[in-house]
């Protein structure tokens, strides 16, 4: 190859013959490249004097080394002067958090002008977007990365164009993503970022594990694998709709019992677990931690966090009619998240006679309940399953790189959720307020929220209330 510069499809060309591979078109504007030919082609680029760079990464891993060619390069062209920005696009907001942050270091160092945008907290009406990972070389050529499921030619893992359409949708993706992107990381991780870690896992976990509970007594595998999908896309409630209450309420229970036995009754995965885990490390408690679930595949999940987190934790398959495993008068705190309205009216009540049974004198119950008689109604309820599936597909889009399974797998485990999942109106025999306190607890705090809902908006009730002392008078 001549001295003479080259235009960044002739480099492409050239990389790709380097490597013996057929140009499969004659296509004078863009070029497929196999992953072995990308290096040589950067830097046969920056050779050729490219001075103006705009990444896209996606962090999909939560390990890769800082110090690879792949990094290092990039640093170097900063030092010679090209100017590179780049956009670190994570899921969640401590998604390989530590790490990212000496990457930022590196990078600030050498003079790349870098930020971060964690996809879970752009609106949710632009997570829709089909994320790339993307070079733009001085505005006139997009390098992008292709998933290799989407090519009939798995070697196919990088494309070259300079059409005006791809430039286009690389401009519109920068724009919405360096946007919303900070140059810091906040020093407090989302709780909710082992998501992607572990949604795929508990999807296929929950095809052997899952076998009966109360949400389904036939088998409850369409639940607990759609579940974390479900979360990732916020269309299910869960305790994060209710984040600010968890953590203020849990954290006054640690305040009074730094080392309080607490039972999690009944979850759906470790989310619960989560809240508990966090609120006891911010104020230096030292809880025992129990939960039960008639299902394992919650349990599995939150072994799985445990470990993750370095926290012990104490499991057991069983019911709450009929737990074994914690005697009468020896919980000091019980936290579920809109438990209660997974069953009927009379056993509801039943579960509340069960914790007070459990619970020490002065004991907690922080939990959430879904109020049916002060939502709106559904009035085309086929209507709402399908819109529910609608958002589930768009959304899942912007996660493909994130997640094994596709937009249309998640858009059917979503619609399997909304025709199956039910909830039940508690109205019928007590008001809200007054469910917990007619069996002889004392309303510590309460209130009404409006939230999302699921197939449509929702209120519910936040409640931590403490089981009396002998002597001592119920309120509201």
């Amino acid at each position: 190859m001549s001295n003479a510069r080259l235009s960044p499809i002739q480099v492409a060309a050239w990389a790709r013959a380097e490597h013996r591979k057929r140009q499969d078109s004659g296509s004078t504007d863009s070029i497929l490249l196999p992953a072995g030919a990308i290096q040589p082609f950067a830097r046969r680029m920056l050779a050729q004097g490219i001075t103006d760079i705009r990444q896209v990464l996606l962090i999909d891993t939560e390990d890769w080394d800082l110090d690879s060619y792949e990094h290092q390069i990039w640093r170097d062209a900063s030092q010679l002067g090209c100017s590179i920005s780049r956009l670190y696009v994570t899921p969640h907001m401590g998604f390989a958090s530590a790490l990212l942050r000496k990457q930022l270091v590196r990078d600030a160092e050498a003079g790349l002008v870098a930020r971060c945008v964690p996809l879970s907290q752009l609106p949710a009406e632009t997570q829709s977007i089909s994320l790339r990972e993307t070079w733009t070389l001085d505005h006139t050529t997009i390098v992008t990365r292709i998933s290799a499921e989407s090519q009939a030619d798995a070697a196919r893992l990088w494309s070259v164009s300079e059409r005006t359409a791809d430039l286009e949708a690389a401009d519109r993706q920068w724009a919405l993503l360096w946007e919303s992107a900070t140059p810091s990381l906040s020093a407090a991780p989302n709780l909710e970022e082992p998501l992607v870690a572990s949604a795929d896992l508990i999807h296929e976990v929950a095809q052997v594990l899952c076998t009966s509970n109360h949400v389904d007594p036939h088998g409850c595998s369409w639940y607990h694998s759609a579940w974390q999908y479900m979360r990732i896309l916020d269309l299910v409630s869960t305790p994060s709709w209710h984040s600010a209450f968890y953590e203020r309420e849990l954290q006054n229970c640690f305040m009074e019992r730094p080392n309080a036995t607490v039972l999690i009754s009944g979850t759906a995965d470790y989310s619960v677990l989560a809240f508990v885990i966090a609120a006891a490390r911010a104020v230096d408690a030292h809880p025992a931690v129990h939960v039960i679930d008639l299902c394992d595949t919650p349990l599995f999940a939150c072994l799985w966090y445990a470990k993750r987190t370095g926290i012990r934790i104490y499991t057991a398959r069983e019911s709450i009619f009929n737990i074994s495993t914690l005697s009468p008068d020896s919980v000091d705190v019980v936290c579920t998240d809109a438990f209660l309205t997974r069953f009927p009216p009379a056993e509801a009540r039943n579960v509340v006679t069960h914790w007070a049974r459990l619970l020490r004198s002065g004991g907690h119950v922080v939990t959430t309940i879904r109020c049916h008689s002060k939502a709106q109604s559904l009035r085309n309820e086929e209507h709402a399953v399908q819109q529910f599936r609608v958002r589930a597909q768009d959304r899942a889009r912007g996660w493909s790189p994130f997640l094994k399974r596709t937009p249309i797998e998640i858009a059917e485990l979503a619609e399997t959720y909304a025709r199956k999942m039910k909830s039940n109106d508690l109205s019928e025999t007590d008001d809200e307020t007054t469910l917990l306190t007619s069996f002889g607890f004392v309303s510590q705090f309460s209130e009404l929220v409006s939230v999302p809902g699921e197939l449509y908006p929702t209120v519910y009730f936040r409640t931590h209330a403490t089981l009396a002392k002998q002597g001592e008078a119920t309120n509201v």
